[in-house]
């Protein structure tokens, strides 16, 4: 168990670390910068200090960021590293997921930024900065932490810290780990034994491995030798060299099913496969190789590529020479190119008898220059006894000694073979569950017949008329009785031959529910599985909000709102005791429509009608009470200023530094820095009509009148459409020419929307005065918009941004365009993006947004260079002067990074980018939120550089405050 814990191990400079000693003798704690560190030197401790008397236990705020060694009495063995980051944070992020477990006692609440972890049996608890996708149970000390990306931890329980990290796990069970990673072009396995620490570790190289772990053994293939490695004792026990004769070549392919494995024989210029058991020395060949074999079970046995380009040459000279030409009679009327080749698909062993699935291709250009390709698939024996085409090789599944061939035959949808050859055929589906195989037969009727496949035969199981969506999932079958009834039979996961029969009344039966996150799923008022747990063989009452159950329904855990119960089984009440746990611990305040001050050194907040004032050094707090800010002004989130001769704050425009004027905002949203101009924000008002025959705009309320006179809607009576059928003919008569060449038919009597003929929508924005709402400026878009996402002025006021998306049938897509108010002309356009959103300016013409990839998009209104691109980058603010410029995107902090095996951590990493390349990166990457990504992105991002750009803060989706220092001035 480890002499020192120190929690979190990555935390803020508002973080409290708490170290914990485990050792009453050892009380004196040493803190050292670990750049600094060096124990042989006798250098001074940053800070030394005891521990309290009682708890063992101090809470630390380090006061300078950096990583730094904590240890207890320069006791080296209990040294522990931890990382202060360049920052403060604020808020305790939303809940994930929980997690509790019948082997170990140790709990745990996951937060899209943070773990909580509570012991049931000590009631220690203590939270760590990283956010697995999923936590399983490995043995009572160690859990499985892993993430979307296949990043894989074993976390010590007593250590409380990584054992090891990995990828490409190969085996996990109580002790040991197998695991492979690729090394210089070999493939190094990776054998690890281990309790709640790291007890052996050994690493083999190979070019090929298999593992069966029935058989307690790994194989793998070097340097011509097949090895065995025994699981149990992690020692090799066997090896099998493979010689190669002076008059042919044999060459290792790869391992299949297990223990076996499979070599070519080249003869001459003819090969043979070969498969080979490695436990009783078993052999069988696949020689009717006639054409080229390029790939065996994914492997390739010649190098495929230059064989594709052999065929390339042969084409090229065909053409080259004219012998395609059918018309000259030399070349016989032109020729044919041709060429075959196969590959095995997968092998397949039963009862000592090999099956292969084969695939043959077929490529033709005929004379006529049309081009042919057939594929044809086999299942077939090695001894060449049987055959059977099939339609996929993805529809034969190997089940214990069986194999299970699905076909679109006409009454034989399924074939079973063993090694002996077919014992079963005919109209039947498979389905499988907890190692039972049912098959269902349908009549014409639609009733079927269910049967239990068990060693090559088939039980009649029941009839009935049944719903197979939940059964290889869950195990729950549905049957519908009859129009008052239906029944519900639930199979076991554990127990093969258990399952149970409910019966529902259709009047009051809400059919299935399924929650997949929550691995959740009821039938009416029925709870069938929750949390991943089976619950149909038992009559227990969940608790309230209960979030993770243990496999055996001892332990719950349960969240409601700003509180975490344990449940405990109580048998004698018949169902959970909950207790409150995490209570100094869990952290559930969130912060919305946040700004930052000028200095950044407070920030502002909305809570309900109130505005909170924090001072972010001291945490101090000023209340507002119905007061509320903007939130956005040409692209900026606003800074603000306390002042002496303000009570209340005042914000300000990053980009002018001057006070906004708030009305401003709040009449017409999209506001010049001036103060002068405004852009509507309602769709509605950028959008004309175009009267099609007259070629004249036509007013809201014209087009109102033709869609009454003209158009027909839902419901409509015979009597009214016939009136606008009339209505239509005369208008079609008064319009011959417009109309010629049209089906008339078609547009009296099936054409609903008539108008639509008759009329197109043009998107038109009108810049207009502030206080007069005098037309300043009407800017051509081209198709009316789907949606209106931004509108952005520049600084002097004489360019505008526009940005939104098209309608889903229209040949453009999203809408980026700069457009020149002084001398009424586009700048750039761009309408090839997806949704482009919000736009902004610097003081110096340029600009930047971003579509929905994400892809960054800028330029400058200064210069020709037409509109830039960054990809994999969201827009998120400039800073102020114009400088720099900060973006986003998805990711997770690898485990392969300098923080030391203490990965999964899913985040929005921000890079803050120079302004005159935008491509450069200047500072490095900033993983301080959750994926839950950047607040109101999608409008003006929650993100803001202080004036003096020596802060940046981030507001992420989840409620957490990141304010940064930079140091780039």
């Amino acid at each position: 168990m480890a002499k020192l814990s120190v929690h979190p191990h990555q935390g803020y400079l508002n973080t409290e670390f708490i170290i914990q000693s485990y050792s009453e003798a050892d009380k004196m704690v040493c803190i050292y910068p670990k750049d600094k560190n060096d124990l042989n030197a006798g250098k001074p401790a940053l800070s030394m200090f005891i521990l309290d008397e009682g708890s063992l236990r101090k809470n630390y705020v380090f006061k300078y960021p950096g990583r730094y060694i904590i240890m207890l009495n320069n006791d080296r063995n209990s040294a522990v590293e931890v990382e202060v980051k360049d920052a403060v944070r604020f808020g305790g992020s939303t809940y994930k997921n929980s997690y509790v477990f019948e082997e170990t006692p140790w709990c745990f609440v996951v937060m899209r930024d943070r773990t909580y972890f509570y012991n049931r049996n000590t009631d220690e608890q203590y939270v760590e900065s990283f956010s697995p996708d999923e936590i399983s149970c490995v043995n009572k000390d160690v859990v499985l932490l892993s993430n979307k990306c296949d990043e894989r931890t074993l976390y010590s329980l007593t250590e409380q810290r990584p054992l090891i990290t990995y990828s490409n796990g190969i085996l996990l069970n109580k002790d040991t780990l197998i695991f492979q990673n690729e090394a210089d072009g070999k493939t190094k396995l990776n054998v690890v034994r281990f309790n709640d620490v790291i007890l052996d570790k050994k690493e083999y190289q190979c070019d090929c491995f298999s593992l069966c772990e029935d058989g307690g053994a790994l194989y793998f293939h070097e340097d011509k030798t097949i090895y065995t490695l025994s699981l149990e004792t992690l020692e090799i026990i066997k090896s099998l060299k493979r010689n190669c004769r002076s008059f042919d070549v044999i060459k290792f392919i790869k391992f299949t099913n297990g223990h076996y494995f499979v070599e070519i024989e080249y003869i001459k210029s003819s090969a043979k496969i070969s498969v080979h058991d490695i436990l009783s020395n078993d052999s069988w060949y696949v020689c009717d190789l006639k054409n080229p074999l390029f790939t065996c079970e994914d492997v390739d046995v010649v190098d495929t590529d230059a064989e594709k380009d052999k065929i390339k040459q042969i084409i090229h000279l065909a053409h080259e020479f004219d012998l395609f030409n059918k018309e000259k009679p030399q070349l016989l009327g032109g020729i044919n190119i041709s060429y075959k080749y196969k590959e095995i698909k997968k092998f397949f062993v039963l009862s000592r008898q090999l099956y292969y699935l084969i695939e043959e291709n077929s490529f033709t250009i005929e004379r006529t220059g049309l081009k042919n390709e057939i594929r044809k698939q086999y299942l077939r024996t090695s001894d060449n006894n049987f055959e059977i085409e099939i339609s996929d090789y993805n529809n034969v599944t190997h089940e214990d000694d069986y194999l299970f061939i699905k076909t679109y035959s006409k009454g034989e949808k399924l074939i079973v073979l063993n090694g002996d050859g077919v014992v079963l055929r005919g109209d039947f589906t498979k389905y499988c569950f907890a190692g039972r195989i049912f098959l269902s037969e349908k009549d014409r009727d639609g009733d079927e017949s269910i049967y239990e496949f068990h060693e090559g035969k088939i039980t009649l199981f029941m009839k009935g008329n049944f719903t197979w969506n939940h059964f290889e999932k869950y195990g729950i079958l549905k049957q519908r009785k009859d129009k008052r009834q239906n029944v519900i039979y639930a199979f076991s996961p554990k127990d093969s031959s258990e399952y149970s029969k409910f019966e529902f009344d259709n009047n009051t039966d809400y059919g299935f529910r399924e929650y997949t996150e929550q691995k959740h799923l009821k039938y009416g008022n029925k709870e069938l599985y929750c949390c991943g747990v089976m619950l149909w063989n038992t009559k227990v009452d969940l608790p309230e909000d209960v979030k993770a159950l243990s496999e055996e329904l001892n332990y719950a855990i349960s969240v409601k709102g700003t509180h975490v119960f344990l449940g405990r089984m109580s048998k004698a009440q018949g169902g959970f005791i909950n207790v409150p746990i995490l209570e100094s611990l869990f952290d559930t305040s969130t912060y919305g429509n946040v700004l930052m001050s000028d200095d950044g050194e407070n920030i502002v907040y909305q809570k309900g009608d109130d505005l909170i004032l924090m001072n972010t050094g001291t945490q101090e707090e000023q209340y507002f009470p119905n007061t509320s800010f903007i939130s956005q002004i040409n692209g900026y989130r606003p800074l603000f200023k306390v002042d002496g001769s303000h009570r209340r704050p005042r914000v300000i425009d990053p980009m002018t530094r001057q006070y906004i004027n708030q009305d401003y905002i709040t009449n017409y949203r999209f506001v010049s820095p001036d103060g002068k101009l405004y852009a509507d924000s309602a769709l509605s008002k950028y959008i004309k009509h175009l009267d099609r025959i007259n070629k004249v705009f036509i007013s809201k309320e014209q087009l109102r009148d033709m869609i009454e006179k003209y158009d027909y809607h839902f419901g409509i009576s015979n009597e009214e459409k016939e009136e606008k059928k009339e209505a239509r003919k005369e208008f079609i008569n008064m319009h011959k020419d417009y109309f010629k060449n049209r089906n008339i038919e078609y547009l009296l009597s099936s054409t609903t929307c008539f108008t639509d003929i008759i009329t197109e929508d043009y998107g038109y924005a009108t810049i207009r005065k502030v206080g007069t709402d005098e037309l300043y400026c009407e800017i051509e878009l081209g198709p009316k918009l789907r949606f209106l996402n931004y509108v952005a002025f520049s600084y002097d006021s004489r360019y505008v941004a526009i940005v939104g998306r098209y309608p889903d049938n229209c040949f453009y897509k999203g809408l980026l365009l700069i457009y020149d108010m002084d001398n009424h002309k586009e700048i750039k356009k761009d309408t090839k993006h997806y949704a482009v959103w919000t736009a902004a300016f610097t003081q110096k013409g340029f600009y930047a947004a971003y579509d929905s990839l994400p892809t960054l998009l800028y330029g400058n209104v200064y210069d020709d260079s037409g509109v830039n691109e960054v990809s994999g980058r969201n827009f998120l603010t400039f800073s102020p002067d114009g400088k720099y410029i900060a973006l986003s995107n998805q990711g997770y902090v690898p485990y392969k990074d300098e923080n030391h095996n203490w990965g999964h951590q899913p985040s929005t990493m921000i890079f803050v980018h120079s302004v005159e390349n935008p491509n450069e990166q200047i500072v490095p990457t900033i993983s301080d939120l959750s994926d839950a990504g950047v607040a109101e992105i999608e409008s003006v991002a929650s993100c803001s550089f202080s004036l003096d750009n020596k802060k940046l803060m981030m507001v992420g989706r989840d409620g957490i405050v990141v304010i940064r220092n930079l140091h780039i001035e």
